[in-house]
């Protein structure tokens, strides 16, 4: 995990230095990052995606605490997150995707708004 955390630095670092803003968006919260010893792994690097944009004072959309909720709170199923065919089980339908993009959308007008 130190080499990941190293190279996500180091890109991050890249883009800045070019003068871009970055916002970093962590993994979907979809079976195949669930599965079988994946689901800690997951976890740890949803963790160290999160830490690095912190330390390096980046934004973070945190789109895998976002689709967790949905399933955890608000009983959205997982086949519902998930294009039905795909056989991974990786990818989002465009409901998920649709409804992650809106919430990204408002987090970015919300940070550009003026405070009141």
């Amino acid at each position: 995990m130190d080499v990941v955390a190293g190279d996500i630095r180091k890109g991050l670092a890249q883009l800045r230095a070019r003068g871009f803003e970055v916002l970093v968006i962590d993994p979907q919260y979809v079976p195949k990052m669930l599965w079988d010893d994946r689901a800690e792994l997951s976890d740890r690097m949803v963790r160290l995606i999160r830490d690095v944009a912190n330390e390096v004072e980046v934004n973070l959309f945190q789109r895998w605490a976002l689709m967790r909720h949905w399933h955890v709170q608000n009983g959205v199923s997982l086949e519902q997150l998930i294009d039905a065919s795909d056989p991974d089980k990786l990818h989002q339908n465009d409901w998920s995707t649709q409804q992650v993009s809106l919430a990204l959308k408002n987090a970015i007008i919300k940070s550009v708004e003026p405070m009141a």
